[in-house]
């Protein structure tokens, strides 16, 4: 992971060198809309209770590269909440803590919409469930500490430092193996999708 991260800000390094003037500082939050769901050839082999999307929030620093006038490139760093709530009552839910780097690629079709896609890392950083109206953190989490992100999203402009967003994005969050009665091994996988609608500020 160190090594993937090092490599993506040595070459946002050389593009910024080489288009001097054109690199940009966005700061930004918004909220995260998330919602676990598992998939693979055995998810008929165990019962999943059902659940609902969970809201939370994010923090994020984006610089920014303008390769030409239209194609840019991007690095988001973001304090990221998602998670999701089981929908039988109960009032269990689960909150996860990331720390995202979000390598992107992004073409402005017009001057105030542009398309933008892009992988990266997430790091779990603490996790928390709730139970009875009380959140409670693990003291060792139990799902996977570093997973693959991917995203696509829409970006508008309303303003020369104004920029308004909404993408979706996926990642991983099992680390131990589900397994049946005996105790063989299951193909399932959960994965935390979630929707990300933000505003941010270039401050530079």
């Amino acid at each position: 992971m160190k090594k993937g991260i090092f490599i993506v800000i040595f070459i946002i390094s050389i593009f910024q060198f080489n288009c001097f003037g054109q690199l940009r500082i966005h700061a930004g939050s918004g909220i995260n809309i998330s919602n676990i769901n598992f998939s693979g050839d055995d998810t008929s082999d165990l019962m999943f209770p059902k659940t609902k999307a969970g809201t939370h929030y994010f923090l994020s620093v984006r610089p920014e590269i303008g390769i030409t006038e239209n194609l840019s490139l991007s690095l988001d760093f973001q304090y990221s909440l998602r998670g999701y709530q089981v929908s039988d009552g109960s009032g269990f839910a689960s909150r996860f803590h990331f720390i995202d780097v979000l390598p992107q690629v992004q073409y402005k079709f017009f001057d105030f919409v542009g398309l933008y896609a892009g992988c990266g890392w997430s790091y779990l950083s603490d996790e928390y469930s709730k139970f009875g109206g009380v959140w409670t953190k693990f003291t060792n989490n139990i799902s996977q500490p570093n997973s693959f992100i991917y995203l696509a999203g829409i970006r508008f402009f309303p303003h020369d430092r104004i920029t308004i967003h909404a993408h979706l994005a996926s990642n991983r969050l099992n680390q131990t193996e589900y397994t049946d009665a005996q105790g063989n091994p299951l193909d399932i996988i959960s994965k935390l999708q979630n929707l990300q609608i933000g505003l941010s500020y270039r401050a530079f």
